[in-house]
């Protein structure tokens, strides 16, 4: 826990933690909750209290929001702000910020009330959110099909629209193959970038950006031949004590994945013999 700010205390003779209820008339009433015999605990019930805080703090606003005629602009910033920022990770939250803010409001030539939009006026708004660049099109038409189910979901149209506005296909991505002298040029040049380790992971080993993140010196098994993927580090602007969310996971996935691997076990012997060699490097003590 961070010493900057911390969520609980101690007090007496057990752990304690504040909490906050709103109420009907929508005051807040403060107070503090302890008998705790950890901090775990404390900061686990902690975040309860706040969970079920926040939780009615939208209904109400949803509530209040119903009995207005609220405009399409204001709703899809309330809702990507409110509704789904907090149920996604960081990186979707910054394509999605994008995609509305830049993409979507900016066409908005004449808002609308939500309970009056149509087919019509959303294809319209969507053509010309596609002509901004090749994907506008179809993340704009993602992102505004989710905030209309949501809509449609908490009673604020009597129908979702999107299910029959024209669709914007996904760009089928180029991928490039390399033959075996365009690899060995790529390997020789990414043997000199200190990113040398995760490249390899990456590459022969299919990891992601969060998995190479997660790993530790004890999850490489040199005599099995094999990598233990068990967490991976995602990015989360909402934990500013480290920035990072650790993810575990339960077993290992790497029997539900299609892994690309190099083949051999000639070949996989040589990059784990090079990934030794790096991490002897790094980290001497076998510590990391």
């Amino acid at each position: 826990m961070s010493k900057e700010k911390r969520v609980v205390f101690f007090e007496g003779k057990s752990w304690y933690h504040r909490t906050k209820e709103l109420q009907d008339d929508l005051t807040t009433k403060y107070g503090k909750k302890g008998g705790f015999e950890t901090p775990e605990e404390a900061e686990k019930s902690y975040w309860e209290y706040e969970k079920r805080y926040q939780k009615k703090q939208r209904d109400l606003q949803i509530a209040k929001m119903q009995k207005t005629d609220v405009m399409l602009g204001d709703y899809l910033e309330y809702w990507f702000e409110n509704i789904f920022s907090p149920r996604i990770e960081t990186t979707t939250r910054m394509v999605g910020a994008y995609t509305l803010y830049n993409l979507i409001l900016p066409s908005m030539e004449a808002d609308i009330k939500l309970k009056y939009i149509s087919v019509e006026y959303l294809d319209a708004l969507l053509e010309r959110v596609a002509k901004i660049c090749p994907s506008a099109g179809n993340k704009g038409r993602e992102l505004l099909s989710i905030a209309m189910k949501d809509a449609a979901g908490d009673k604020f149209i009597s129908y979702n629209p999107m299910p029959e506005t024209k669709p914007y296909p996904r760009a089928k991505p180029k991928v490039r193959v390399l033959g075996k002298e365009k690899l060995k040029v790529f390997l020789e040049a990414a043997s000199k970038n200190p990113w040398y380790l995760e490249i390899l992971l990456g590459l022969f080993c299919g990891l992601r950006k969060g998995e190479i993140l997660g790993l530790k010196f004890q999850d490489f098994d040199f005599e099995k031949q094999t990598v233990r993927i068990s967490r991976q580090l995602v990015g989360n602007l909402k934990l500013k004590e480290k920035g990072v969310l650790v993810r575990h996971f339960d077993a290992p996935r790497i029997s539900n994945w299609l892994r690309i691997t190099i083949g051999t076990q000639d070949q996989m012997a040589a990059l784990l013999h090079t990934i030794a060699a790096i991490l002897k490097e790094e980290c001497p003590h076998a510590n990391c």
